[in-house]
Protein backbone atom coordinates (compact mmCIF):
# COMPACT_ATOMS: atom_id res chain seq x y z
CA UNK A 1 0.00 0.00 0.00
CA UNK A 2 1.04 3.52 -0.69
CA UNK A 3 -0.95 5.18 1.96
CA UNK A 4 -3.46 6.53 -0.36
CA UNK A 5 -7.01 5.99 -0.93
CA UNK A 6 -9.03 3.54 -3.12
CA UNK A 7 -8.84 7.04 -5.93
CA UNK A 8 -5.34 7.33 -5.49
CA UNK A 9 -5.13 10.66 -3.38
CA UNK A 10 -2.41 10.51 -0.93
CA UNK A 11 -3.61 10.73 2.65
CA UNK A 12 -1.82 13.99 3.26
CA UNK A 13 -3.03 15.52 0.04
CA UNK A 14 -6.56 14.66 1.40
CA UNK A 15 -6.00 15.81 4.32
CA UNK A 16 -4.72 19.60 2.99
CA UNK A 17 -7.79 19.20 0.61
CA UNK A 18 -10.40 18.58 3.70
CA UNK A 19 -8.73 21.53 5.64
CA UNK A 20 -9.40 23.81 2.36
CA UNK A 21 -12.97 22.64 1.72
CA UNK A 22 -13.70 23.14 5.37
CA UNK A 23 -12.30 26.88 5.81
CA UNK A 24 -14.49 27.47 2.56
CA UNK A 25 -17.51 26.33 3.84
CA UNK A 26 -17.47 28.87 6.94
CA UNK A 27 -16.94 31.67 4.62
CA UNK A 28 -20.21 30.91 3.09
CA UNK A 29 -22.38 33.18 5.17
CA UNK A 30 -23.48 36.65 4.11
CA UNK A 31 -22.12 35.98 0.47
CA UNK A 32 -24.64 36.33 -2.95
CA UNK A 33 -27.13 33.95 -4.49
CA UNK A 34 -24.27 32.89 -6.83
CA UNK A 35 -21.70 32.60 -3.23
CA UNK A 36 -24.27 30.58 -1.76
CA UNK A 37 -25.28 27.97 -4.45
CA UNK A 38 -21.17 27.55 -5.35
CA UNK A 39 -20.84 26.64 -1.04
CA UNK A 40 -24.12 23.96 -1.10
CA UNK A 41 -22.35 22.67 -4.19
CA UNK A 42 -19.23 22.36 -1.86
CA UNK A 43 -20.99 20.66 0.80
CA UNK A 44 -22.45 18.27 -1.27
CA UNK A 45 -19.39 17.23 -2.84
CA UNK A 46 -17.87 17.37 0.38
CA UNK A 47 -20.43 15.45 2.44
CA UNK A 48 -19.67 12.79 -0.13
CA UNK A 49 -16.36 12.29 0.01
CA UNK A 50 -16.58 12.27 3.73
CA UNK A 51 -19.00 9.63 3.72
CA UNK A 52 -17.02 7.47 1.02
CA UNK A 53 -13.90 7.99 3.03
CA UNK A 54 -12.23 9.93 0.86
CA UNK A 55 -11.44 12.59 3.13
CA UNK A 56 -10.60 11.24 6.69
CA UNK A 57 -11.97 13.10 9.29
CA UNK A 58 -10.26 15.21 11.22
CA UNK A 59 -7.90 14.38 14.24
CA UNK A 60 -8.95 14.62 17.52
CA UNK A 61 -6.79 15.83 20.44
CA UNK A 62 -4.57 13.32 21.67
CA UNK A 63 -5.98 11.64 24.89
CA UNK A 64 -4.90 14.27 27.66
CA UNK A 65 -4.37 11.13 30.50
CA UNK A 66 -2.03 8.41 27.60
CA UNK A 67 1.24 8.27 28.21
CA UNK A 68 2.82 9.33 24.82
CA UNK A 69 5.28 7.48 23.63
CA UNK A 70 6.87 8.53 19.80
CA UNK A 71 9.38 6.28 17.51
CA UNK A 72 10.83 7.34 14.02
CA UNK A 73 12.22 5.19 11.60
CA UNK A 74 12.70 4.27 7.72
CA UNK A 75 13.69 0.84 8.39
CA UNK A 76 12.15 -1.45 6.04
CA UNK A 77 12.38 -4.62 8.17
CA UNK A 78 9.51 -4.11 10.62
CA UNK A 79 10.83 -6.48 13.77
CA UNK A 80 12.71 -4.24 15.65
CA UNK A 81 9.45 -1.76 15.70
CA UNK A 82 7.59 -4.92 16.88
CA UNK A 83 10.29 -6.21 19.37
CA UNK A 84 9.94 -2.17 20.78
CA UNK A 85 6.21 -1.69 20.74
CA UNK A 86 5.65 -5.40 22.22
CA UNK A 87 8.70 -5.21 25.30
CA UNK A 88 7.00 -1.77 26.29
CA UNK A 89 3.53 -2.78 26.28
CA UNK A 90 4.16 -6.08 28.12
CA UNK A 91 6.56 -4.70 31.04
CA UNK A 92 4.16 -1.59 31.57
CA UNK A 93 2.02 -1.63 34.92
CA UNK A 94 -0.32 0.24 33.23
CA UNK A 95 0.33 -0.17 29.78
CA UNK A 96 -3.95 0.78 28.65
CA UNK A 97 -2.25 4.40 29.38
CA UNK A 98 0.00 4.21 26.55
CA UNK A 99 -0.32 5.52 23.31
CA UNK A 100 2.30 5.16 20.66
CA UNK A 101 3.13 7.86 17.68
CA UNK A 102 5.01 5.88 14.78
CA UNK A 103 6.71 8.00 12.15
CA UNK A 104 7.58 6.87 9.23
CA UNK A 105 7.70 7.00 5.08
CA UNK A 106 4.12 7.54 3.82
CA UNK A 107 4.53 5.09 1.14
CA UNK A 108 4.84 2.49 3.98
CA UNK A 109 2.20 4.15 6.14
CA UNK A 110 -0.87 1.84 5.49
CA UNK A 111 0.56 -1.34 5.31
CA UNK A 112 2.65 -0.98 8.36
CA UNK A 113 -0.61 -0.25 10.36
CA UNK A 114 -2.62 -3.19 9.07
CA UNK A 115 0.65 -5.72 9.83
CA UNK A 116 0.83 -4.19 13.51
CA UNK A 117 -2.72 -4.54 14.56
CA UNK A 118 -2.19 -8.44 12.92
CA UNK A 119 0.32 -8.93 15.31
CA UNK A 120 -0.45 -6.39 17.95
CA UNK A 121 -4.28 -6.23 18.63
CA UNK A 122 -4.10 -4.65 22.27
CA UNK A 123 -1.56 -1.97 21.47
CA UNK A 124 -3.05 1.63 21.14
CA UNK A 125 -0.91 3.12 18.58
CA UNK A 126 -0.95 5.45 15.20
CA UNK A 127 1.43 6.38 12.32
CA UNK A 128 2.21 9.63 10.98
CA UNK A 129 -0.22 11.78 12.69
CA UNK A 130 1.55 14.62 13.09
CA UNK A 131 2.90 16.20 10.27
CA UNK A 132 6.72 16.37 9.83
CA UNK A 133 8.41 18.18 7.45
CA UNK A 134 11.28 15.77 6.08
CA UNK A 135 12.48 17.75 3.11
CA UNK A 136 12.78 20.47 5.36
CA UNK A 137 15.46 18.41 7.84
CA UNK A 138 16.80 16.40 4.19
CA UNK A 139 17.62 20.39 3.50
CA UNK A 140 19.64 20.86 6.81
CA UNK A 141 21.35 17.46 6.25
CA UNK A 142 21.88 17.76 2.54
CA UNK A 143 25.41 19.08 3.37
CA UNK A 144 26.47 16.24 5.77
CA UNK A 145 25.37 13.40 3.67
CA UNK A 146 28.35 14.55 1.28
CA UNK A 147 30.91 15.35 3.76
CA UNK A 148 31.48 12.41 6.37
CA UNK A 149 32.33 9.09 4.35
CA UNK A 150 35.48 8.95 5.48
CA UNK A 151 34.75 7.01 8.91
CA UNK A 152 32.08 4.55 8.39
CA UNK A 153 32.06 3.37 11.35
CA UNK A 154 30.88 6.40 12.76
CA UNK A 155 29.31 7.88 10.03
CA UNK A 156 27.13 5.02 8.81
CA UNK A 157 24.10 5.29 6.26
CA UNK A 158 21.30 5.09 8.83
CA UNK A 159 22.74 7.92 10.74
CA UNK A 160 22.47 9.72 7.54
CA UNK A 161 18.07 9.07 7.84
CA UNK A 162 16.44 12.24 7.91
CA UNK A 163 14.25 9.81 10.83
CA UNK A 164 17.22 9.82 12.38
CA UNK A 165 16.51 14.08 13.07
CA UNK A 166 12.78 13.86 13.29
CA UNK A 167 12.57 13.43 17.00
CA UNK A 168 14.48 16.70 17.57
CA UNK A 169 11.34 18.42 15.20
CA UNK A 170 8.40 16.45 17.50
CA UNK A 171 7.74 18.83 19.88
CA UNK A 172 6.91 21.27 17.53
CA UNK A 173 3.61 19.36 16.09
CA UNK A 174 2.60 17.61 18.86
CA UNK A 175 -0.43 19.54 19.42
CA UNK A 176 -2.24 18.52 22.78
CA UNK A 177 0.48 17.10 24.53
CA UNK A 178 2.73 18.26 27.51
CA UNK A 179 5.45 15.47 27.80
CA UNK A 180 6.39 12.98 25.23
CA UNK A 181 9.11 9.97 25.77
CA UNK A 182 10.71 9.56 22.35
CA UNK A 183 12.62 5.59 21.95
CA UNK A 184 15.55 4.85 19.73
CA UNK A 185 14.25 1.98 17.05
CA UNK A 186 17.35 -0.41 18.27
CA UNK A 187 15.64 -0.58 22.37
CA UNK A 188 14.31 -3.56 24.60
CA UNK A 189 12.70 -1.96 26.97
CA UNK A 190 12.56 -4.05 29.81
CA UNK A 191 11.37 -1.42 32.75
CA UNK A 192 8.13 0.34 33.03
CA UNK A 193 7.94 3.12 31.10
CA UNK A 194 4.78 4.64 32.78
CA UNK A 195 7.60 5.77 35.44
CA UNK A 196 8.89 8.37 33.45
CA UNK A 197 5.42 10.21 33.05
CA UNK A 198 5.63 11.17 36.93
CA UNK A 199 8.98 12.52 36.68
CA UNK A 200 9.86 15.97 38.57
CA UNK A 201 11.95 17.93 35.47
CA UNK A 202 12.74 20.70 37.05
CA UNK A 203 12.49 23.14 34.54
CA UNK A 204 14.62 21.04 31.87
CA UNK A 205 13.56 20.53 28.44
CA UNK A 206 14.88 16.69 28.59
CA UNK A 207 15.75 14.02 30.34
CA UNK A 208 17.93 11.31 29.31
CA UNK A 209 20.51 9.28 30.37
CA UNK A 210 24.56 10.26 31.08
CA UNK A 211 27.12 8.48 30.32
CA UNK A 212 30.68 9.10 31.76
CA UNK A 213 32.53 6.58 29.49
CA UNK A 214 32.60 9.03 27.12
CA UNK A 215 33.40 12.31 27.53
CA UNK A 216 32.77 15.41 24.73
CA UNK A 217 36.34 15.35 23.76
CA UNK A 218 35.15 11.98 21.89
CA UNK A 219 32.67 13.71 19.23
CA UNK A 220 34.43 16.84 18.74
CA UNK A 221 37.30 18.66 17.14
CA UNK A 222 37.96 21.55 20.11
CA UNK A 223 39.95 23.89 18.02
CA UNK A 224 36.80 24.28 16.06
CA UNK A 225 34.54 24.51 19.14
CA UNK A 226 36.73 26.87 20.28
CA UNK A 227 36.95 29.24 16.92
CA UNK A 228 32.93 29.11 17.50
CA UNK A 229 32.78 30.48 20.64
CA UNK A 230 35.22 32.60 20.19
CA UNK A 231 32.76 34.38 17.56
CA UNK A 232 30.30 35.38 19.75
CA UNK A 233 30.27 38.00 22.89
CA UNK A 234 30.86 36.28 26.42
CA UNK A 235 31.50 32.90 24.73
CA UNK A 236 34.88 31.23 25.10
CA UNK A 237 36.93 33.75 27.22
CA UNK A 238 34.92 33.73 30.47
CA UNK A 239 34.09 37.47 29.45
CA UNK A 240 37.18 38.34 28.65
CA UNK A 241 37.93 40.16 25.25
CA UNK A 242 34.10 41.46 25.09
CA UNK A 243 34.67 43.45 22.10
CA UNK A 244 37.04 40.87 19.85
CA UNK A 245 37.63 37.39 18.28
CA UNK A 246 40.37 35.37 18.93
CA UNK A 247 41.53 36.43 15.53
CA UNK A 248 41.00 39.93 16.58
CA UNK A 249 37.68 40.45 14.31
CA UNK A 250 34.37 41.60 16.07
CA UNK A 251 32.33 39.56 18.21
CA UNK A 252 28.56 38.84 17.43
CA UNK A 253 25.85 38.61 19.56
CA UNK A 254 25.83 35.24 21.56
CA UNK A 255 22.40 33.07 20.47
CA UNK A 256 20.70 32.19 23.63
CA UNK A 257 21.45 28.68 23.51
CA UNK A 258 25.36 29.22 23.18
CA UNK A 259 26.96 28.51 26.66
CA UNK A 260 28.52 31.77 28.27
CA UNK A 261 31.39 29.15 29.73
CA UNK A 262 33.86 27.51 27.92
CA UNK A 263 32.66 23.66 26.71
CA UNK A 264 34.73 21.38 28.79
CA UNK A 265 35.93 18.45 26.83
CA UNK A 266 35.68 16.20 30.08
CA UNK A 267 32.24 16.50 30.62
CA UNK A 268 30.56 13.45 30.19
CA UNK A 269 27.84 13.14 27.49
CA UNK A 270 24.16 12.15 27.34
CA UNK A 271 23.00 9.61 24.96
CA UNK A 272 19.27 10.12 23.57
CA UNK A 273 18.18 6.73 22.53
CA UNK A 274 15.64 6.91 25.61
CA UNK A 275 14.60 10.87 25.98
CA UNK A 276 11.80 12.08 28.02
CA UNK A 277 10.53 15.66 26.67
CA UNK A 278 8.72 18.61 28.34
CA UNK A 279 7.23 20.07 25.30
CA UNK A 280 6.64 23.79 26.36
CA UNK A 281 10.28 23.92 28.37
CA UNK A 282 11.52 22.42 25.01
CA UNK A 283 10.02 24.79 22.33
CA UNK A 284 10.50 27.96 25.20
CA UNK A 285 14.13 27.25 25.20
CA UNK A 286 14.25 26.92 21.21
CA UNK A 287 15.71 23.47 21.24
CA UNK A 288 15.18 22.80 17.67
CA UNK A 289 16.59 25.73 16.47
CA UNK A 290 19.51 25.42 18.62
CA UNK A 291 20.23 22.17 16.81
CA UNK A 292 19.73 23.55 13.54
CA UNK A 293 22.62 26.01 14.12
CA UNK A 294 24.84 23.65 15.55
CA UNK A 295 24.31 21.58 12.16
CA UNK A 296 25.13 24.66 10.41
CA UNK A 297 27.90 25.21 12.42
CA UNK A 298 29.31 21.79 11.25
CA UNK A 299 28.11 22.28 7.31
CA UNK A 300 30.55 25.39 7.73
CA UNK A 301 33.18 23.61 9.16
CA UNK A 302 37.00 22.84 7.42
CA UNK A 303 36.75 19.60 5.52
CA UNK A 304 40.14 18.35 6.79
CA UNK A 305 38.91 19.56 10.39
CA UNK A 306 34.97 19.16 10.68
CA UNK A 307 33.67 20.47 13.79
CA UNK A 308 32.14 16.49 14.59
CA UNK A 309 35.15 14.05 15.48
CA UNK A 310 32.01 11.03 15.32
CA UNK A 311 28.41 10.79 15.42
CA UNK A 312 25.92 12.20 13.07
CA UNK A 313 22.57 13.28 15.04
CA UNK A 314 24.35 13.05 18.72
CA UNK A 315 27.11 16.04 18.48
CA UNK A 316 24.10 19.07 17.95
CA UNK A 317 21.84 17.29 20.24
CA UNK A 318 24.79 17.26 22.84
CA UNK A 319 25.83 20.96 22.36
CA UNK A 320 21.95 22.12 22.30
CA UNK A 321 21.64 20.74 25.24
CA UNK A 322 25.19 21.03 27.22
CA UNK A 323 24.37 20.69 30.95
CA UNK A 324 20.60 21.20 30.52
CA UNK A 325 19.01 18.24 31.38
CA UNK A 326 17.59 16.22 34.36
CA UNK A 327 19.63 12.63 34.61
CA UNK A 328 17.50 9.84 34.28
CA UNK A 329 18.59 6.58 36.37
CA UNK A 330 21.18 4.72 34.12
CA UNK A 331 19.29 1.61 34.26
CA UNK A 332 17.26 3.83 31.36
CA UNK A 333 19.61 3.67 28.97
CA UNK A 334 22.35 0.44 28.95
CA UNK A 335 24.34 1.24 25.52
CA UNK A 336 26.42 0.08 23.27
CA UNK A 337 25.07 -3.31 22.63
CA UNK A 338 25.46 -3.65 19.32
CA UNK A 339 28.69 -3.02 19.16
CA UNK A 340 31.67 -5.88 19.24
CA UNK A 341 34.55 -4.01 21.42
CA UNK A 342 35.24 -1.19 24.32
CA UNK A 343 37.09 1.85 23.68
CA UNK A 344 40.44 2.44 24.52
CA UNK A 345 38.79 5.50 27.00
CA UNK A 346 35.76 2.97 28.33
CA UNK A 347 38.34 0.36 29.63
CA UNK A 348 39.79 3.14 31.76
CA UNK A 349 36.57 4.26 33.14
CA UNK A 350 35.99 0.70 34.44
CA UNK A 351 39.42 0.29 35.99
CA UNK A 352 39.06 3.91 37.60
CA UNK A 353 35.50 2.98 39.24
CA UNK A 354 37.47 0.16 40.62
CA UNK A 355 36.29 -2.44 38.21
CA UNK A 356 38.62 -5.29 36.71
CA UNK A 357 40.00 -3.36 33.24
CA UNK A 358 38.46 -5.47 30.77
CA UNK A 359 39.34 -6.97 27.35
CA UNK A 360 38.86 -5.17 24.25
CA UNK A 361 36.77 -7.65 23.12
CA UNK A 362 33.84 -8.81 23.27
CA UNK A 363 31.50 -5.99 24.79
CA UNK A 364 30.43 -6.87 27.83
CA UNK A 365 27.90 -5.15 29.86
CA UNK A 366 27.98 -5.27 33.37
CA UNK A 367 24.59 -3.83 34.36
CA UNK A 368 22.23 -4.94 31.55
CA UNK A 369 20.98 -7.68 34.00
CA UNK A 370 19.03 -4.55 36.03
CA UNK A 371 18.83 -2.62 33.14
CA UNK A 372 15.16 -0.89 32.06
CA UNK A 373 16.39 -0.39 28.47
CA UNK A 374 18.98 -2.29 26.60
CA UNK A 375 20.02 -0.17 23.75
CA UNK A 376 21.48 -2.12 20.74
CA UNK A 377 23.43 1.01 19.19
CA UNK A 378 26.07 -0.16 17.13
CA UNK A 379 26.36 -1.54 13.62
CA UNK A 380 25.21 -5.61 14.99
CA UNK A 381 21.84 -5.30 15.41
CA UNK A 382 19.79 -8.63 16.48
CA UNK A 383 18.04 -8.61 13.72
CA UNK A 384 20.74 -8.18 11.72
CA UNK A 385 22.12 -11.96 13.09
CA UNK A 386 20.82 -15.15 13.39
CA UNK A 387 18.22 -15.99 16.02
CA UNK A 388 19.17 -16.69 19.63
CA UNK A 389 16.75 -18.03 21.96
CA UNK A 390 15.89 -18.03 25.36
CA UNK A 391 16.89 -19.46 28.71
CA UNK A 392 15.25 -22.13 31.25
CA UNK A 393 11.49 -21.13 32.62
CA UNK A 394 10.29 -20.01 29.12
CA UNK A 395 7.77 -22.11 27.42
CA UNK A 396 6.26 -22.13 23.82
CA UNK A 397 2.63 -22.25 23.33
CA UNK A 398 2.48 -23.42 26.86
CA UNK A 399 4.31 -26.90 26.48
CA UNK A 400 7.58 -26.42 23.98
CA UNK A 401 10.54 -25.20 26.29
CA UNK A 402 12.63 -23.05 24.47
CA UNK A 403 16.44 -23.82 24.09
CA UNK A 404 19.05 -22.69 26.44
CA UNK A 405 20.71 -19.20 25.69
CA UNK A 406 23.64 -19.40 23.70
CA UNK A 407 26.51 -18.59 26.04
CA UNK A 408 29.89 -17.15 25.16
CA UNK A 409 33.16 -19.72 25.21
CA UNK A 410 36.11 -18.25 26.74
CA UNK A 411 38.18 -20.45 24.92
CA UNK A 412 37.57 -18.15 21.68
CA UNK A 413 40.49 -16.08 20.75
CA UNK A 414 40.64 -12.16 20.23
CA UNK A 415 41.29 -13.20 16.44
CA UNK A 416 38.18 -15.41 16.55
CA UNK A 417 36.49 -13.15 18.37
CA UNK A 418 37.11 -10.59 15.45
CA UNK A 419 36.68 -12.98 12.35
CA UNK A 420 33.15 -13.71 13.91
CA UNK A 421 32.32 -10.19 14.63
CA UNK A 422 31.13 -11.98 18.44
CA UNK A 423 28.28 -9.68 19.42
CA UNK A 424 27.71 -8.10 22.92
CA UNK A 425 27.91 -10.26 25.96
CA UNK A 426 25.48 -9.68 28.97
CA UNK A 427 25.48 -10.27 32.27
CA UNK A 428 27.11 -12.54 34.67
CA UNK A 429 26.94 -15.51 32.73
CA UNK A 430 27.56 -13.88 29.43
CA UNK A 431 25.01 -14.51 27.18
CA UNK A 432 24.43 -13.02 23.90
CA UNK A 433 22.90 -9.43 24.55
CA UNK A 434 20.51 -10.30 21.28
CA UNK A 435 19.09 -13.67 22.99
CA UNK A 436 17.25 -10.55 25.00
CA UNK A 437 16.30 -8.88 22.20
CA UNK A 438 14.69 -12.25 20.35
CA UNK A 439 12.39 -12.85 23.45
CA UNK A 440 10.01 -10.89 22.33
CA UNK A 441 10.01 -11.49 18.96
CA UNK A 442 8.43 -15.15 18.38
CA UNK A 443 9.93 -17.55 15.85
CA UNK A 444 6.56 -17.36 14.19
CA UNK A 445 6.51 -13.34 13.65
CA UNK A 446 10.66 -13.85 12.68
CA UNK A 447 8.70 -15.75 9.60
CA UNK A 448 5.77 -13.31 8.90
CA UNK A 449 8.10 -10.58 8.67
CA UNK A 450 11.37 -11.33 8.17
CA UNK A 451 11.95 -9.89 4.99
CA UNK A 452 14.60 -12.12 3.89
CA UNK A 453 11.56 -14.75 3.56
CA UNK A 454 8.45 -15.24 1.50
CA UNK A 455 6.46 -15.25 3.82
CA UNK A 456 6.96 -12.30 4.95
CA UNK A 457 6.09 -10.62 1.18
CA UNK A 458 2.99 -12.99 1.67
CA UNK A 459 1.91 -11.37 4.99
CA UNK A 460 2.08 -8.23 3.46
CA UNK A 461 0.23 -9.38 0.43
CA UNK A 462 -2.58 -10.60 2.28
CA UNK A 463 -2.89 -7.89 4.93
CA UNK A 464 -2.92 -5.44 2.10
CA UNK A 465 -5.32 -7.28 -0.22
CA UNK A 466 -7.83 -7.63 2.63
CA UNK A 467 -7.32 -3.79 3.27
CA UNK A 468 -8.47 -3.17 -0.27
CA UNK A 469 -11.52 -5.70 -0.88
CA UNK A 470 -12.83 -4.34 2.51
CA UNK A 471 -12.64 -1.19 1.31
CA UNK A 472 -14.03 -1.96 -1.66
CA UNK A 473 -17.14 -3.05 -0.18
CA UNK A 474 -17.27 -0.15 2.17
CA UNK A 475 -17.46 1.49 -1.13
CA UNK A 476 -20.03 -0.37 -2.77
CA UNK A 477 -22.65 -0.44 0.56
CA UNK A 478 -22.17 3.38 0.98
CA UNK A 479 -22.82 4.30 -3.08
CA UNK A 480 -26.32 1.88 -2.32
CA UNK A 481 -26.80 3.59 0.39
CA UNK A 482 -26.90 6.86 -1.64
CA UNK A 483 -28.65 5.40 -4.65
CA UNK A 484 -31.49 4.14 -2.40
CA UNK A 485 -31.85 7.86 -0.71
CA UNK A 486 -32.00 9.33 -3.71
CA UNK A 487 -35.32 6.85 -5.39
CA UNK A 488 -36.73 7.90 -2.27
CA UNK A 489 -36.33 11.70 -2.52
CA UNK A 490 -37.56 11.33 -6.34
CA UNK A 491 -40.79 9.15 -5.13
Amino acid sequence: MDGSSGCGTPIASRRAMASSRRGSLSRCSGGSWATLMACLTLAVVHFVATTLHLIPPPDPLPDPNAIHVFVTTDEKDLRPLVVLLNSTFVNSKNADKLAFHIFMPEDREASTREQLRFVLPNVRFDVNRFDVDIENIKRHIAVRNTSVERDERCFRKELRSPYNFVPFYLPQVVKGIKRMIYLDLDIVVQGDVTELADLDMQGYPAAVVEDCMQTMANYFDFKQLRHIQSSYKGNGDNGENEGENETGGVRLERPSWLPPEVIDSKTCVSNRGVLMVDVDQWIGQNITAAIEWWIAQFNVSAADRPLYRCGMSQPPFLLSLYKNYKKLDLKWNVRGLGRVEFAEGERDYYQEQGYLRPDKRPFISPFSEKAKALHFNGPLKPWKQNRTFEGPGLERNGTEPWPLEPQWDPSISIEEQRALKLPSLCGQRLILCSAIWWRYLSPEADNLFNPKKKSARKVTKVVTDGQETARTLFNQVQTQRLRRRTRLRAL
